[in-house]
């Protein structure tokens, strides 16, 4: 059992409320601060200093939306693992999430975050924001290692490996290998949390493989969809997006879903071009005003917003087949799916009817 924890002590890694704006959104956050999930995650990082505990924090009060440590704990409880042992993955779950931002906004040159908050490397500079991503992962490791299994914590190295990998892999992956290719893509990415959580807490249980593989399914398809929705809004300038950061898998050189539908609608001559501008850091108006077009007339979003339909049903269909969940959990996640689909068509109707306006 984790040490019972101030509610100052905790507050530090709990959402900051005047960034929520969605009703479901807020009530999660509740759920999160009710579960007892943010006391693990201080166990979990405890031996850090304050200085390198800080860039994290940051990053948790801002990144609002916790459905991936309670989705692991809905899942466990429906697999009757035990409660406890869940919370401590779930909180090691949102531990690597949040360093996955910090990362992932040093590796795309993001010096804001959605919400035009700067983000952790901008507010304590690069190093600070590395050395505290560094810390907390083997923080993490350590913290499996002793409160599961060396065995477990293998596990999740190697899950976390993986997803180092996808990310060198999305800067050369060919724009004509099959939508396949790219979800293999997106799954190893995403390993630590659809795959690692559940087969950690299998010894807890008493699900059969089956039940198993089918709940890393569902989680892994949930992950695609909710990928696939923040490579759409990568290209949206409206709303929280600012100018600056729309574009940057283009300007880094990503291959992503949204860019391969791009790329498998245009023609040979327009391929030229949509070449010499994918990776091409200087990003002025010409670029912009070519890239918009080409969001715009190849009717991405909308093309998109399928797959990620396709992906949230055949999620929740799985996650009902092998678990037979409560009443309660399946509202749950219908909840969430709902909002994400609501997000994904909004997204998308911005993009195929405004960008070029």
């Amino acid at each position: 059992m984790p040490p019972v924890l101030s509610e100052a002590t905790q507050a530090g890694y709990l959402p900051d409320y005047t960034k929520i704006t969605h009703p479901i959104v807020y009530d999660l956050a509740n759920e999160y601060a009710d579960s007892g999930i943010a006391g693990h995650v201080v166990s979990v990082l405890h031996t850090l200093p304050a200085t390198l505990q800080e860039p994290v924090q940051y990053t948790f009060r801002h990144h609002v939306t916790k459905e991936r440590p309670l989705s692991v704990v809905h899942a466990a409880d429906e697999l009757s693992a035990d409660h406890d042992k869940a919370l401590g993955i779930a909180a090691c779950i949102d531990v690597l999430w949040n360093v996955g931002i910090i990362i992932d906004d040093i590796y795309d040159k993001d010096d804001t975050n959605a919400r035009l908050q700067p983000s952790a490397w901008a507010q304590f500079g690069k190093t600070r924001a590395l050395a505290a991503s560094t810390a907390a992962v083997a923080a993490t490791v350590s913290y499996v290692a002793r409160r599961y299994s060396p065995r477990d914590a293998y596990s999740l190295s190697h899950q976390l490996y993986s997803g180092v990998r996808s990310l060198i892999q999305s800067r050369s992956l060919s724009l004509d290998l099959s939508l396949d290719h790219y979800y293999a893509n997106y799954d190893m990415r995403s390993g630590f949390y659809t795959r690692f959580p559940i087969a950690a807490l299998r010894r807890y249980t008493g699900a059969n493989p089956e039940q198993i593989a089918g709940v890393q399914n569902s989680l892994a398809r949930m992950n695609r969809a909710g990928q696939m929705i923040n490579d759409l809004q990568d290209f949206d300038e409206s709303g929280e997006r600012s100018r600056a950061a729309s574009f940057s898998d283009m300007r880094n050189g990503v291959s992503t879903i949204p860019i391969r539908h791009i790329w498998n609608t245009i023609n040979d001559t327009t391929r030229q071009r949509f070449s010499e501008v994918h990776g091409n850091t200087i990003f002025g108006e010409k670029e912009l005003a070519f890239m918009r077009k080409l969001v715009r007339d190849t009717g991405v979003g909308q093309a998109i917003s399928g797959h990620i339909a396709s992906e949230y049903a055949a999620a929740r269909d799985e996650y009902i087949d092998v678990l037979a969940p409560s009443t309660a959990t399946v509202q749950w996640l219908d909840r969430w799916i709902q909002y994400k689909l609501a997000q994904a068509r909004t997204v998308a109707s911005t993009l195929d009817e405004s960008v070029c306006n």
